[in-house]
C-alpha cells in the first residue's frame, strides 16, 4: 500500500533492488502507471493478478528474474 499516495505517478524504475517478491496490493494505487520497470531483480514469480488495478499499465518489463510462472 506505500504507493497509494503516488496515484499520479507514470513512470516507475525498480530494477536492480533486489526485489524478491510482489504482493497483491503493491501497486494497487498506481492507477496511472504506464511504464513499470522490475528488470534484474530476484522475483522468483509475477502473477498477471498483480497489475489487474493498473490499466493503464503498457509497458511492463521483468526481464533478467528468476521467474518460473505467470
Amino acid at each position: 500500500d506505500f504507493f497509494v499516495y503516488f496515484f499520479k505517478l507514470n513512470y516507475l524504475d525498480l530494477s536492480l533492488n533486489l526485489v524478491k517478491y510482489l504482493t497483491l496490493n503493491t501497486f494497487s494505487g498506481l492507477t496511472e502507471i504506464i511504464y513499470l520497470n522490475l528488470s534484474k531483480n530476484i522475483l522468483e514469480n509475477a502473477k498477471l493478478s498483480l497489475f489487474e488495478d493498473n490499466s493503464a499499465l503498457n509497458n511492463l518489463d521483468l526481464s533478467k528474474n528468476q521467474i518460473n510462472f505467470l
